[in-house]
Order: C-alpha cells, then structure tokens, then sequence
C-alpha cells in the first residue's frame, strides 16, 4: 500500500469517523487527529524492528573514554540500537552486566561490553581504552509529522489505531471503538506476517542465504 501524507491520513480517518459515528460523537480538530497519527506511529514504530527503518553507523572510538568521537547521526536513542559491532567481527558485543566489575577492565585495546551512556553518543564500550571502529545497527526514527509530511507505514493500519483512539476517547460508541480495534489488530498481524513470516539466515558462516521454505528428504 502507498505511503500517504499526514493530511491524507487526517482526512481518511475523518471519513472513518463519520461513517461510524453515533448521535453524540464529539467534533475533533485537524491537529487532534494529527496527533492521534503521530501517536498511532510511534506505537506501531516501538512494536519491533521494522526492515524499512534499518541503518547503520560506523563510528570511530576514542580510545579513552569508551565512546566514540562523534555522536551518531541517524540513532538518536539507545532503545534504538540493536546491535553493536567491534570492528571486523561478526559478533556483537555484550550488554555489560550490572554485576560485573569494570576495575578489571582498566585497560585494553579491544571492545568486550556495551553500556548506555546517557548522553548524545548513545554508548559506551570496556575497556574504555578500546580502539578503532564499532558498527551501530539500529533503527533510524522519524521527527512528529506535520500535515505535509508523508508517513512511511502503512495508511490503513495508522487510520483504524488513530480511529480507535478517537472512539475510546469520545466514549460515546462502543461498537466503533470495538470495530476499529479490531481492524487494526488483524490489520498488525498480517502486516507482521509479511515482514517476518520467511527463511532466516541461522548459520552466520554461510553464504547461503535462503529467500525461501524449502525441505530435504
């Protein structure tokens, strides 16, 4: 389905509305429902990591402080990273545990834990002295859309999450609330299906990556 622009969107759940709409209905403004939108995709956002929000950063470590150089440019949050990278490894490093003593760890040339550094550069390797690069993979997460701005998910999911809050909201039709939560439930589900229902690649080594089901005798 054709991504739509926020306006658009507004405009489709404003049909919803008033296709379901009971005597008592409420009249919302154009910037509620833009914000029932916004709402509806940073919800549908945080459910997983969606394959069209991928990206990947290389950044270089300072080899001091156990961050890097420059904050990252596309992750803005750490809940946004999946996985870090040491340079020219296929394993990601581990998140440091809350038990672990760091003091063993004073020094060292290559990266063995990842912590949150609550601040702009997002992380923070042991040992602190490690060097050279580390890979960022995480998701890159769009500003509040505006009214012309186009929202890169899929319209009908949004429409029927942002009509359901309407609804809850209003109080005023249970039936619609009912209806709309439904919708976007079966609507999730398969839209879930058809970007994880597939072969994944368990064997890192291989170079043989399934892009279909197959089965041996």
């Amino acid at each position: 389905m054709v991504d739509k622009t926020a306006q658009q969107l507004v405009n489709q759940v404003e049909q919803m509305i008033y296709q379901s709409a009971g005597n008592a209905v409420q009249i919302y403004s154009e910037s509620l429902i833009l914000g029932m939108i916004n709402q509806a995709f940073q919800h549908v956002f945080d459910l997983h990591f969606w394959p069209r929000f991928d990206v990947r950063e290389d950044l270089i470590l300072d080899g001091v402080t156990g961050q890097t150089t420059v904050p990252p440019t596309f992750i803005k949050e750490y809940g946004d990273i999946r996985r870090v990278y040491p340079q020219s490894y296929n394993r990601p490093l581990r998140i440091l545990p809350h038990t672990l003593n760091t003091g063993y760890m004073s020094s060292g040339g290559t990266a063995m834990y990842v912590q949150a550094s609550g601040d702009a550069k997002l992380i923070r390797v042991w040992p602190k002295t490690a060097t050279g690069t580390v890979q960022l993979v995480g998701r890159k997460r769009p500003p509040e859309f505006v009214l012309a701005d186009v929202v890169p998910f899929d319209p009908l999911l949004l429409a029927h999450f942002a009509a359901w809050s309407y609804f809850a909201d209003d109080g005023s039709s249970p039936n619609a609330t009912q209806k709309h939560q439904g919708l976007f439930e079966a609507r999730l589900k398969a839209i879930e299906s058809r970007e994880y229902d597939h072969p994944i690649q368990l064997d890192n080594s291989s170079f043989d990556i399934p892009d279909r089901w197959s089965e041996y005798p």
